[in-house]
């Protein structure tokens, strides 16, 4: 048993190989044949291992998103030689279906409107919901977009976005943020922040300094020594005291002569 598990490995290529792989972890080159060999049909009994098989159920698993979305869509590009010319308009690069049928992003609230349609999808004729606007967040920007919401046996709701619209996260422009108009309010809440920000660094800065001082009271005739100056300005040879001086009167804490 165990070595027909282990042949079956070298018939293995792309999808097929991480579904071996994945086995592997689940039931172990110690688990039955037939255990094997069922699982091995429900998987690619109806469906096989060609080009547009591996294409179609290659999804995203992790590392960079835009590296995925472009893997993506030359997959789909390739197996353009091995279907027919009326499916293959489903994944025309100029057309204004998504070529991913995305499940990276979570719907959060759905807003009903009139712009429902039948749309073509790599699993299928879906009827969407209509469209809303999403609060996508990709490489650390921000953008809101317009995506259709998709009813999905898999999971409640699924939704389309181009890949070109993903590819714009890619750079950020921030031309765009600094052209967006601000109100008079906000240029006076943002200079409050930047004060108390300024403030909190200030005291932050005074409590680490002041952690090593210690302060003693001195008295008239006393002998003290004083800092030679500021350090910016002092050469690196000169002393970092000078003294001792006498003091010889008291005008004002902390002031003395």
């Amino acid at each position: 048993m165990r070595k027909k598990i282990e042949i079956l490995r070298l018939f293995m290529d792309k999808s097929c190989a991480d579904w071996y792989s994945s086995m592997i972890i689940k039931l172990t080159l110690n688990s039955e044949w037939s255990i094997w060999k069922n699982k091995f049909c429900e998987s690619f009994a109806n469906q096989g291992w060609n080009q547009v098989t591996y294409a179609l159920l290659f999804k995203y698993k992790d590392g960079s998103l835009v590296d995925y979305a472009i893997k993506k869509e030359k997959l789909l590009l390739d197996m353009r030689t091995s279907i027919d010319t009326e499916i293959y308009g489903v994944y025309d690069s100029g057309s204004n279906v998504s070529l991913i049928n995305s499940k990276l992003l979570k719907l959060k609230n759905e807003n009903n409107n009139v712009n429902e349609q039948n749309l073509v999808t790599i699993n299928g004729v879906k009827k969407t919901f209509g469209l809303t606007k999403l609060k996508i967040k990709i490489f650390e920007i921000e953008e809101k977009v317009d995506v259709y919401i998709i009813n999905d046996a898999h999971f409640r709701y699924d939704f389309l976005i181009g890949l070109d619209m993903i590819k714009t996260y890619k750079c950020y422009n921030l031309t765009k943020e600094l052209s967006e108009d601000c109100i008079h309010s906000d240029w006076i809440r943002d200079k409050e922040r930047a004060l108390n920000n300024t403030l909190k660094s200030h005291y932050y800065n005074k409590m680490c300094y002041d952690a090593k001082r210690k302060n003693r009271e001195f008295k008239v005739g006393d002998m003290v020594y004083v800092e030679n100056g500021n350090k910016l300005n002092r050469k690196k040879l000169e002393e970092l005291r000078i003294g001792p001086y006498k003091i010889e009167k008291k005008n004002q804490i902390p002031f003395m002569r």
